[in-house]
């Protein structure tokens, strides 16, 4: 009848209200309070066992007067995640130890090969110490690489989405430059990002960056600029590498006071000491302190209406009427439209020529909301047969290393293109990868040849992939491997 029906309807609602709010509560986790306990205990003792056998292990490494060795097994200490990747890891510590018994051949050799009689007897006691100790470290190495394991899959049970998500967050690009006495948010500019992670505190209150000239290229490019303040001007140098050397413009300058050295030295004129200026074609002249200062504006690409805007700043600030958020302002949004116009005239004549653009150094040197270049990097390995010399690796225990273009780690490198059969990309004389998205590339493939580490063709040579040490020459070594890269924007 009518109310039977709303008192089941009633029930039915309670019910399932009641079965939300458990499945939304943490009641749920109590059985596994007993795991998680466990899973703690169990990472606790690893760790535990993971101290020991590690402090022994790198008094065992000492042992063996390998000074290469010793640097590269403390450079190549990796995080384990999970029991899988520590049984994997000390399967390849054993092997590296397996391997570790021949140094009483292979030392003596190399050393006689670098030099001579002399060479040939430290070997020989490089080898023998090897010999002896390398095994037994690799032993240790294996137990504590397993404890890593076991303690990373015990610590698996009390991780949760959340805490995952943040151990796996990483910075992508450089801290922003805030600017204005206010902080004010613009566009990221990779340049300026580098120029406040080497100058700090000291770029507090800065208008305006202008980029002079860019020298250099790589790690070793050099962009230096004008910084506007609302009481001084100052000339700096960006970097992609922390640097103390100051640029000749920037000798040219004396230190601010307001700005002591930091770095390269925050180095310019304050508004107060600048007596007069002009301008002679692209240079621009600067009197102040009983001295004249120059900064040449020629590869800075300024159309006029910027070199205007700049100078009614200067001008208005020897007059002592320089009002910087609205001065440099007009600047700012003159060095934008130069920029705009640019752009708009660029595709234009691209797309009445079907030319395609050229990117010009003035533009480059913007950087705005630019991304950093990165490297992608592809190791080519080749196995030796006799009769038929060196070739793509062809032996039942090669894996994945049949595939040409590998990882670091000797996997199929995850970039090779997709479309090609392992036959097809053999073939290729080049790395057959591309980095995916929106990626391009900003130049081509190269090898990398280092002094008295690769042989001309940048090849090593070994026995096994997982072996730590790889030598310039073939020698007795039926296997070799060089390190490509490629820029990609």
């Amino acid at each position: 009848d009518y109310t039977t029906a709303i008192r089941a309807d009633y029930s039915r609602s309670v019910l399932s209200h009641l079965a939300s709010l458990l499945g939304k509560s943490s009641l749920l986790n109590l059985p596994k309070a007993p795991l998680k306990l466990g899973g703690a205990a169990v990472a606790l003792m690893s760790d535990g066992l993971t101290d020991v056998t590690e402090g022994a292990v790198s008094m065992l490494r000492n042992l063996t007067m390998d000074e290469e060795f010793i640097e590269r097994k403390n450079r190549s200490k990796g995080q384990i995640q999970g029991a899988g990747q520590g049984f994997a890891a000390a399967g390849k510590s054993l092997m590296e130890g397996v391997e570790g018994i021949f140094d009483v051949v292979r030392k003596p050799v190399e050393g006689a090969q670098t030099g001579g009689i002399w060479g040939f007897g430290t070997g020989l006691a490089k080898g023998a110490m090897g010999t002896l100790v390398k095994p037994v470290a690799a032993l240790g190495t294996a137990v504590g690489e397993v404890a890593d394991g076991l303690a990373s899959t015990s610590n698996q049970l009390n991780v949760n989405e959340g805490s995952e998500r943040r151990r796996n967050r990483r910075r992508l690009r450089l801290p922003r430059l805030l600017y204005g006495e206010l902080g004010e948010v613009r566009p990221f500019v990779d340049i300026d990002a580098q120029l406040f992670q080497r100058y700090g505190q000291f770029l507090q209150g800065v208008c305006e960056v202008i980029p002079l000239e860019r020298q250099g290229s790589d790690a070793s490019r050099v962009t230096t600029v004008l910084l506007l303040f609302s009481q001084n001007l100052a000339v700096a140098a960006a970097r992609e590498a922390p640097r103390n050397e100051l640029t000749t413009l920037e000798r040219s300058f004396p230190a601010l006071a307001a700005a002591p050295q930091v770095g390269g030295g925050l180095r310019g004129l304050s508004y107060a000491d600048l007596q007069v200026f002009w301008i002679e074609g692209q240079v621009m002249h600067l009197k102040a302190l009983n001295r004249d200062f120059k900064l040449d504006f020629t590869k800075a690409g300024l159309q006029e209406g910027a070199r205007e805007a700049l100078r009614e700043g200067l001008q208005m600030a020897i007059d002592g009427r320089l009002q910087a958020n609205r001065s440099w302002a007009e600047l700012r949004a003159a060095l934008r439209n130069d920029e705009h116009l640019a752009r708009v005239r660029d595709m234009k004549m691209a797309a009445e020529t079907g030319l395609k653009m050229i990117e010009t150094d003035a533009a480059r040197m913007s950087d705005r909301g630019a991304a950093r270049i990165r490297r992608l990097e592809v190791f080519e390995v080749e196995r030796f047969t006799l009769g038929f010399g060196w070739g793509t690796c062809n032996w039942p225990t090669d894996g994945e290393l049949q595939w040409r273009w590998v990882q670091e780690n000797g996997r199929k490198h995850p970039q090779v293109d997709e479309r090609l059969t392992q036959k097809q990309a053999t073939k290729a004389e080049e790395p057959p990868c591309q980095l995916g998205g929106l990626y391009k590339a900003a130049g081509p493939w190269s090898f990398e040849v280092i002094d008295k580490v690769t042989d001309k063709q940048g090849w090593v040579y070994g026995m096994a992939w997982s072996q730590p040490d790889w030598s310039q020459h073939q020698g007795l070594n039926l296997l070799r491997r060089r390190r490509w890269t490629r820029p990609f924007h």
